[in-house]
């Protein structure tokens, strides 16, 4: 086919959508809307969870994760992970990063900032790829004992505070009262492991990295060339039998798995958006649909100019060529569209798309989703235009002609748009039962239970000044007393009831646990230690947090230091170490090193503490005043009689009359915490509902257009039927009949389709089952509703039909 030829046919289809320009508007348009929404998900998909991380060879990068029968997935201790670098040679290398991101004080150069933190071993940077844009990384002597405090800075610190001046390599930083040379400044962008400040070397000698039962590690390994993860692995767990035969104290049942990097941190959020994606496809399909039964309907009136090219020597294929190139010059035209329309989308999701969703801020239209765009156009176009192509081409010259185009062949042939319509309909229920199920499911969310009350709960995180003392114990006091002042000052704002602090606050992503036992029935393997969640707290805290006491006390002022080690247990956890009995005055076992007995002096209910959709897991409490987590970054927790709110301002003026130089940070209140838990499922439950309620619409405007179309077509024979004697009530129920017959059988293709589909929704369902019998019945009531305007319509309109005038345009 010759480039003039495919020009000349562009020409033919732009002079033919002159001649059309209902038909030609309505197919641009929902196309339009199908190649936009598809468009906007696949963008969404690209830039979120399939572009690679931004690291040198991201592919030979993999994560190791600790597991046990009890723990799948768990962090490792530091000399496990040296142990793993040393003997795996499938690794060209291993770096480690603490798990925690500590807070710190940062002071000098400006006022005093809290930034975030972490510890990382000297080969994180090299490993990764990604070298400092100013000065250098950490050296293998920075990690020592006794080796001067290096610190390396962000690229938005560096900015932020020096200015992006070079000369702030070199210069002196005091980090929580302890001065830290800067050495380097990563790249823009860089702040791995994820929104980072600065990076502090990792040192061996240091309690967090002490004791193989001690978790407080991950680890990212780089694959040799040549070597893929099944080797890796393999050699990983002979290493991991090897140390359970050697320390099988902390070790016992303990192995590791790899996956990869990405895998890691876009697995979860990838299966969302393919489902998102595959969702949004249907409403293409409907798309697709409407507008192949449009052009079923033009291809009946365009007959006689078809028969005519015919008859004048052209040849069906180049009639069909035509044909085909005008349905892809629609698409094309509604592609170009439908970029607008994402373009438009993309611009809502970043401003009101969830926070939790990785990479949103690099989200945009690039040559990637214009490539995508414009190739999926082109396919559909051909999708939808083949069939009427073929058919509209396929023509008895001698009867048409003879016919002069009119109802003939027209009245007959419609059994294509009648299944079209019911592929719409069945479609579009199947979008509405996932979309409704989804709704059901953050619906049964917001009703979960949490345990604790969230109204009226104001949270704020507060730097403790750092003690001066390098006395632990005197440290601890120092701390204590810091703390001590700063909440006086807030107990005596006038609108606080409550008060507490702790150092994980609920409704977070990740908490810390530790294998615990009850004294006297110490399991024979540590891995059959009972995994619990730890949290250091104040006296007042779960009063604060309004969850009731079982049994037993709550902390006070006097369990500090200088008194014996107790603590607060859930029920749960209470009910599994000591089923049947009271747990107060019973003593948990805490194995650190030297192994700590803590009395129970009092059982509180369970709580939800990750969040809705979680379970309430076994939790177990310590207390501040007695030393065993650093009295630094607090989260204090404050009840208050009205609007918490109001009192997020006179907080950080009681604070700062304290001590001016604390920051305060992360004021929220607890219900705008919890609301932002579930910002992930009310997304996807908002976004299908969109897609669902425009479905909906596309399938109601495709049997309303079958419809309007038969009863155009069959105007001579419903003017026969009335001319003798046929009431109107029985043409009414001719066409309001074969709508509804169209709409049942849609109905019952997309319940059965539905009942299979819906099994892909399991995993992001919660409380409601993937075959709910409410959400089915809802919908199907719903598109029958909509459906019966539909139907009327067309059958309003054919009972007004005059036999007179519809015998004499005949």
């Amino acid at each position: 086919m010759r480039l003039d030829d495919v020009v000349s046919d562009v020409r033919l289809a732009f002079r033919g959508f002159r001649k059309a320009p209902g038909f030609t508007a309505a197919s641009v348009l929902v196309l339009g809307i199908g190649l936009g929404a598809v468009t906007l998900m696949f963008s969404t998909l690209d830039s979120v969870a399939l572009r690679p991380l931004p690291f040198e060879d991201p592919k030979e990068l993999v994560w190791m994760w600790a597991t046990s029968q009890q723990q799948p997935r768990n962090s490792i201790s530091h000399d496990n992970y040296a142990d793993y670098r040393a003997r795996v040679d499938a690794f060209d290398d291993v770096a480690a990063f603490l798990v925690f991101r500590p807070a710190a004080v940062l002071t000098g150069r400006g006022e005093p900032e809290r930034v975030a933190t972490n510890f990382v071993t000297a080969n994180l940077f090299p490993l990764l790829g990604v070298q400092p844009v100013v000065g250098r990384g950490f050296a293998g002597s920075d990690g020592l004992a006794g080796a001067d405090p290096v610190v390396v800075l962000s690229h938005a610190l560096w900015q932020r505070r020096f200015g992006g001046d070079v000369t702030a390599v070199g210069s002196a930083l005091t980090i929580d009262g302890a001065p830290a040379e800067v050495v380097g400044v990563m790249p823009e962008g860089f702040d791995y492991p994820g929104s980072v400040d600065l990076w502090l070397p990792s040192q061996a000698h240091q309690g967090y990295a002490q004791g193989r039962g001690n978790n407080n590690f991950f680890a990212v390994g780089r694959l040799r060339d040549g070597v893929d993860i099944a080797q890796a692995q393999a050699q990983a767990d002979v290493v991991a039998r090897q140390l359970q035969e050697a320390y099988p104290e902390d070790n016992e049942g303990w192995s590791v798995f790899l996956v990869p990097l990405h895998e890691r941190y876009f697995a979860g959020v990838r299966q969302a958006l393919v489902l998102l994606l595959g969702i949004v496809s249907v409403v293409l399909l409907i798309a697709c649909a409407n507008v192949a039964s449009l052009a079923l309907s033009r291809s009946a009136t365009r007959r006689s100019e078809v028969a005519v090219r015919l008859s004048l020597g052209a040849s069906r294929p180049r009639v069909v060529r035509q044909l085909l190139t005008e349905h892809v010059a629609v698409a094309l035209t509604g592609g170009a569209l439908g970029l607008a329309f994402a373009a438009v989308g993309i611009r809502l999701l970043k401003a009101f798309g969830p926070a939790t969703l990785p990479r949103l801020d690099t989200l945009a239209l690039d040559g990637r989703a214009l490539i995508f765009a414009m190739a999926l156009a082109t396919f559909t176009g051909l999708v939808f235009g083949t069939v009427p192509a073929l058919r509209g081409s396929a023509l008895k010259l001698a009867e048409v002609l003879k016919a002069g185009g009119g109802r003939s062949g027209g009245v007959g042939r419609s059994g294509g748009r009648a299944t079209l319509v019911v592929a719409q309909v069945a479609l579009s229920l199947m979008l509405m039962t996932a979309s409704g199920l989804l709704v059901r499911s953050f619906m049964s969310l917001e009703d979960v239970d949490l345990g604790f009350d969230v109204d009226r709960l104001l949270i704020a995180e507060i730097q403790i000044p750092p003690a001066t003392s390098t006395d632990r114990d005197e440290a601890v006091a120092q701390a204590v007393q810091n703390w001590d002042a700063i909440r006086g000052a807030l107990a005596a704002l006038p609108d606080v009831r409550a008060l507490g602090a702790i150092d994980q606050l609920p409704l977070g992503s990740g908490g810390t646990y530790n294998g615990v036992y009850a004294q006297g029935r110490e399991p024979e393997r540590r891995s059959d230690y009972v995994p619990a969640e730890r949290r250091f707290i104040s006296e007042g805290y779960l009063e604060t947090l309004g969850l009731p006491l079982v049994s037993g006390r709550s902390f006070e002022t006097t369990d500090d230091q200088g008194s014996a080690f107790v603590t607060v247990v859930s029920r749960s956890l209470a009910e599994e170490l000591w089923p049947g009995e009271d747990a107060v005055g019973h003593f948990l076992v805490l194995p650190w090193d030297p192994v700590i007995p803590l009395e129970v002096v009092g059982v509180v209910e369970d709580m939800i503490d990750q969040g809705p959709g979680a379970e309430a897991r076994p939790m177990f409490y310590l207390s501040m005043r007695q030393g065993f987590g650093s009295i630094g970054a607090l989260k204090v927790v404050m009840r208050t009689a009205g609007d918490p709110l109001t009192t997020a301002g006179s907080l950080r003026d009681a604070v700062w009359a304290v001590d001016s130089d604390v920051p305060v940070s992360g004021v929220e209140t607890m219900g705008g915490r919890l609301e932002s838990t579930v910002n992930q499922p009310r997304f996807r439950a908002t976004l299908v509902g969109l897609f669902a309620v425009t479905a909906l619409l596309l399938a109601v405007l495709g049997l309303y257009a079958v419809l309007a179309f038969q009863v155009r077509q069959r105007t001579h024979e419903i003017a026969i039927r009335v001319a003798v004697g046929a009431g109107r009530s029985s043409v009414l129920n001719l066409i309001l009949r074969r709508g509804l017959v169209l709409v049942g059988a849609g109905v019952a293709v997309g319940l059965a389709g539905g009942l299979v589909a819906s099994r892909l929704l399991q995993g992001f369902l919660f409380g409601v089952g993937p075959q709910d019998p409410l959400t089915l019945g809802v919908v199907t009531v719903t598109m029958l509703l909509v459906a019966l305007p539909a139907s009327l319509i067309p059958a309003f309109r054919a009972v007004q039909v005059s036999p007179v005038e519809a015998l004499n345009t005949e």
